[in-house]
């Protein structure tokens, strides 16, 4: 592999991570602005519904199979190797899926529509649910009708192509639903806004991917190669197990918390999610933003340059969720309340809960990257039912003893089937040859290292914070310094002389010097 593709696959990388951090930090800004402008003009039984809603149809959405993450797995290759009717004939048949998946969506939306109003139980809104939930099947239906293309976009190391176009759609669609609540208050034409251009979105990513690879708008291309369409179903039958497991461990929080406790708490907790879900983005795409260059890896077949490129990878993903962890216990108490008052505050409990599932999730995102990458999917098909059974069964169980934590708690407790046999055994065991005992002291001892510092910058802060005697926004400026300041001297203190650590500063080194004599250049 010569250094010029190294040094592609590294520019690729950085380049979609940067304007993955750049989108999911402009959803969170607007996110933070609409949500308190939607509270003051609605209610929280909307924002709940809003919640709901988006859960059941993600959970609609297991019908795909796992067939984009397979087509874009055989990509890889002929991308390398320029074999344009290879891709052709994957387009073609990604094509002809998206429809049949598009479809069968639209069967399973309608087969839950006269039941919709049994899901959402006992509320006060003066809305019709049908006309709300066939508006918002609509917008997934027609994503999957229109959005096939942005697969080649992906395979070929392009997404930040892709979060461009969201950013943008980010920026309108905010601002036009607020227009829509302040001048009319209705909530029909506030959904009926993000329909709209989200078609336009889509055409617009069509529009993208025909110009870049015009070979894709050929009319009659060629069939695809039986061994490849045998890989790609070999690949979906392994997916589809995971597409189940991930619908129920992602997609039934929302359905346990409005069953057992209420459209209005699910309304709270609607708030806490926007944010963590947003922070759980920037963080895992900053990662998997390296797939398709880890992908591309692969190819080469060098187990020890692999896990060196996985062990970066992994510390990086580790500092990232420490931070992030740290962030959410320090910070989010202090700024719900600044947001939108204290009482959508949820108790310090329920954020533990919060936090440890938070940890765990975004912190295997390094392991999803190479199982994903290596088409790793078939091996492993039974773990997310053994994943989902455990969800379920211990989310139901924890919410009856102990309330709203016993959700997340049950959530964490599935997860750990993953880092107990999946990641050991197909990743560690399969692709870097590596024993489990290797894994089991690097997971343990990055967890020990995490839970310390976590839980010192909590307590440090605390007393500090105590001492101030600050509350409102000073309080939660004070905490947000303490989040960069605390865990990160931290990880130096622990790690400085750690090769990874070395590695990343480095890394930052250069980009900054690169930064710098960009500017000089233009000053110049």
């Amino acid at each position: 592999m010569t250094k010029k593709k190294t040094s592609s696959r590294t520019k690729n990388s950085a380049r979609n991570m940067i304007v993955s951090i750049l989108f999911n930090s402009i959803t969170i800004i607007f996110g933070i602005v609409t949500q308190r402008i939607f509270l003051r003009l609605l209610n929280t039984e909307y924002l709940g519904l809003n919640s709901l809603f988006s859960n059941i149809l993600t959970m609609l959405s297991v019908a795909e199979l796992g067939v984009t993450n397979a087509v874009i797995f055989s990509m890889y290759e002929p991308l390398a190797k320029d074999d344009k009717k290879t891709i052709c004939a994957l387009m073609a048949f990604y094509r002809r899926w998206y429809w049949i998946i598009g479809g069968v969506v639209l069967g399973l939306g309608l087969c839950i529509l006269p039941f919709i109003p049994n899901i959402v139980g006992e509320q006060s809104l003066d809305v019709n649910l049908y006309l709300i939930f066939t508006v918002s099947l609509a917008d997934i239906v027609l994503s999957y009708f229109l959005g096939y293309k942005r697969s080649i976009l992906v395979a070929s190391q392009q997404n930040y192509i892709i979060d461009i176009c969201q950013i943008i759609y980010v920026v309108l669609v905010s601002t036009l639903q607020m227009l829509a609540l302040f001048i009319t208050r209705n909530y029909y034409i506030y959904i009926l806004v993000r329909l709209a251009l989200r078609i336009l979105q889509n055409i617009v990513l069509i529009i993208i991917a025909n110009k870049k690879f015009p070979y894709i708008r050929e009319k009659n291309p060629p069939k695809l190669k039986k061994e490849i369409r045998k890989s790609i179903f070999t690949k979906v039958k392994g997916l589809f197990y995971h597409k189940i497991g991930g619908f129920i461990v992602l997609g039934t929080d929302n359905l346990v918390i409005t069953t057992f406790l209420g459209l209005a708490v699910n309304g709270l907790y609607a708030s806490y999610y926007m944010i963590i879900s947003a922070l759980q983005s920037i963080i895992m795409q900053c990662i998997t933003a390296t797939t398709a260059s880890v992908g591309n890896l692969l190819v080469e077949n060098d187990s020890e340059k692999q896990f060196l490129v996985f062990r970066r990878i992994r510390f990086i993903n580790f500092w990232l969720a420490v931070l992030g962890s740290t962030g959410l216990l320090i910070v989010m108490d202090s700024f719900i309340t600044v947001w939108l008052g204290g009482e959508y505050v949820l108790g310090l409990d329920v954020l533990m809960a919060l936090v440890l599932n938070f940890y765990f999730y975004v912190s295997r995102s390094s392991f999803g990257v190479f199982k994903d990458a290596a088409g790793i999917y078939h091996e492993d098909r039974f773990v997310p039912i053994v994943e989902s059974v455990l969800n379920i069964s211990a989310s139901i169980i924890l919410v009856k003893l102990i309330g709203l934590p016993g959700v997340f708690i049950g959530t964490f407790i599935s997860g750990l089937a993953l880092y107990c046999f999946s990641y050991p055994k197909f990743v560690y065991k399969k692709l870097f040859k590596r024993s489990y005992r290797c894994y089991t002291i690097e997971t343990l001892g990055l967890a020990l290292i995490a839970t310390i510092i976590i839980t010192a910058s909590f307590l440090t802060t605390r007393f500090l914070a105590g001492l101030s005697n600050l509350d409102g926004i000073g309080l939660l400026i004070f905490n947000i310094v303490m989040v960069f300041v605390i865990p990160n001297a931290l990880i130096v203190l622990i790690f400085v002389k750690n090769q990874n650590f070395q590695y990343c500063t480095d890394l930052l080194k250069k980009v900054l010097k690169k930064v710098s004599h960009a500017k000089r250049k233009r000053i110049a």
